[in-house]
């Protein structure tokens, strides 16, 4: 699903019929994630945001109630490099063996939809693409977070390392794993896909 065209956020219709656009990721093993309003939302989740809203702005009134006064929500627009005309594309799609270096993230969406819920004994993967127009773009910038003390700050640990197996190869791999020195660890792996492109 494309979530940022052009630099700009994408409008989708949701299940209820209702058109709006996806900005995050809350990963979580509970059933039902509460969506954010003026509570931040999912403190037991894995978060991805490449966009806020734009009401949650410091200096608002709102936004005064649920944000740091340094918080900076780029105008409710995504979270990308001043000047970057990149797209984005998301999916969540079921683990299976042997889909881990796909060239293409779109050939695994299922249709119809596979559930994903716990009691399916699904692994899901969140997928994230990044295109770039240019000659130089930076993607991912905006990062995620987990928390494992909820909406309060934790102690974490972020270690970033090659696998050393495919550092000469087109697609190279980097783990993440985030430990809290107070809960459980999380590991996941990015491939970083490489595509050639005429400027």
């Amino acid at each position: 699903m494309k979530v940022v065209d052009d630099a700009e956020a994408v409008e989708v219709v949701d299940r209820e019929g209702r058109r709006r656009t996806i900005d995050n990721i809350h990963q979580s093993s509970d059933d039902v994630v509460d969506e954010p309003f003026i509570n931040p939302g999912c403190p037991e989740c894995v978060h991805m945001h490449w966009r806020w809203a734009e009401y949650l702005r410091a200096g608002t009134t709102l936004g005064n109630l649920v944000v740091s006064p340094r918080f900076n929500n780029n105008l409710g627009k995504p979270l990308i490099p001043f000047g970057s005309d990149q797209d984005i594309e998301i999916a969540v799609v079921r683990s299976n063996a042997g889909e881990e270096d796909t060239a293409d993230f779109r050939q695994l969406i299922s249709s119809p939809a596979e559930s994903l819920l716990p009691e399916s004994n699904a692994n899901p993967v969140f997928w994230y693409a990044g295109t770039g127009k240019r000659a130089f773009d930076q993607f991912l910038t905006h990062g995620g977070f987990f928390s494992g003390q909820g909406s309060l700050p934790a102690i974490s640990r972020l270690k970033a390392s090659l696998n050393p197996a495919r550092a000469g190869v087109d697609n190279p791999e980097i783990t993440f794993s985030v430990s809290n020195v107070l809960a459980h660890p999380v590991n996941w792996t990015a491939t970083l896909i490489t595509v050639a492109v005429a400027v």
